[in-house]
């Protein structure tokens, strides 16, 4: 299908979520570390990699067993975070989705007997 190249494995807190002035408002005008690591990351390994689809593995979502994989063309809306509303509310969002891509996964995962 086609070449990994990059990937990461980084722990997250939902507070990543939030635009950076509303950070600073809530964290007595510092930003936190961890959006500035995400900056670096993406300035040192991403930005220059040639690439067309970017995968996010999270496996802090709605579930703990099993997968969910969006298989949607387009993906738009308001998110409101089940967990920590009080946190994440009201963040609006606007992507291109991958639905064959995501329907690829969805076949590999069941040839492997994944649910």
């Amino acid at each position: 299908m086609g070449t990994i190249v990059a990937a990461g494995l980084l722990s997250h807190v939902p507070s990543i979520m939030l635009p950076e002035a509303e950070r600073r408002r809530r964290y007595a005008g510092r930003d936190t570390s961890f959006p500035q690591a995400l900056r670096e990351i993406y300035r040192e390994r991403i930005e220059a990699a040639t690439f067309d689809t970017f995968l996010i593995f999270d496996t802090h979502w709605f579930t703990t067993r099993g997968f969910v994989v969006n298989t949607q063309e387009h993906l738009a809306g308001v998110y409101t975070s089940d967990e920590l509303p009080g946190t994440l509310h009201d963040l609006a969002f606007d992507y291109r989705g991958d639905k064959m891509l995501g329907e690829a996964i969805v076949e590999q995962a069941q040839k492997g007997g994944l649910r």
